[in-house]
């Protein structure tokens, strides 16, 4: 259905405050009212038009560009900015050289060497122990008389007296330091001798308590005048005994 307005709502010629046709059509799709140009409006567009004055049009626009000033000051910021960046990437690139040149004529330092221990089979030592420091006291346990056993888990050494008293007391002093240290030998007595092997079993493998008690072992010979392979006491008659 068409719409009609009566032609007197609207005056016969647009004042020179009316805004164009074009104006109001561009207006109109702005605030989201029908176009004039619509075909359900059925009347003059220059009618139409007459309804809004410019004085209803509340829109403002600014079409001033950047001074001349502006874009200066804006172009120095730039170069400011550029310089800047430079000056950081050569200062960069000074300090790299700078460390390279460092590392590279600083002398690496030495490696810690591990003592090599004379044995026969590779030494196992237990986790968590330091083996550079535990291989330097096995090689002063082996250069004392010790040996490592066939599993490479641990350390024996068989100790000479001359009486079974000397002995039996050799044994009680190292008995003593093992229930200190809560850690113990596997000792075999006889009448002149006695056999110790250290070992631990948990963690498997040699460790440092091990060699610590080694070391007492042989400060306890010292104590109880142990004697050379062959000086000690045999199980046999005695002299004067047939």
């Amino acid at each position: 259905m068409a719409l009609r307005v009566p032609h007197r709502l609207f005056p016969a010629a647009a004042p020179k405050s009316i805004i164009t046709p074009a104006t109001a059509v561009s207006v109109n799709q702005i605030q989201g009212l029908p176009s004039l140009h619509s075909p359900a409006l059925r009347y003059p567009t220059t009618r139409a038009a007459s309804s809004f004055s410019a004085s209803s049009l509340r829109f403002r626009c600014s079409c001033s560009g950047p001074t001349q000033k502006s874009q200066t000051r804006q172009k120095l910021q730039w170069q400011s900015l550029s310089q800047l960046q430079s000056q950081a990437r050569t200062r960069l690139e000074s300090h790299r050289r700078t460390m390279a040149t460092t590392s590279t004529s600083a002398p690496a330092p030495a490696a810690a060497s591990t003592p090599i221990v004379p044995t026969d089979v590779p030494i196992k030592y237990a986790e968590g122990e330091d083996v550079r420091q535990l291989s330097s006291e096995v090689k002063a346990l082996v250069d004392n008389g010790w040996r490592v056993d066939e599993e490479g888990m641990g350390v024996k050494k068989t100790f000479y007296f001359k009486g079974y008293f000397k002995a039996v007391s050799f044994v009680n002093f190292v008995a003593a330091e093992s229930a200190a240290k809560k850690h113990h030998a596997v000792m075999t007595v006889r009448i002149g001798s006695v056999d110790v092997y250290w070992t631990t079993h948990h963690p498997r493998g040699l460790t440092h308590k091990d060699t610590s008690l080694a070391r007492h072992c042989d400060k306890g010979a010292e104590l109880m005048g142990s004697v050379e392979e062959g000086q000690g006491q045999k199980c046999g008659p005695g002299p004067g005994q047939a």
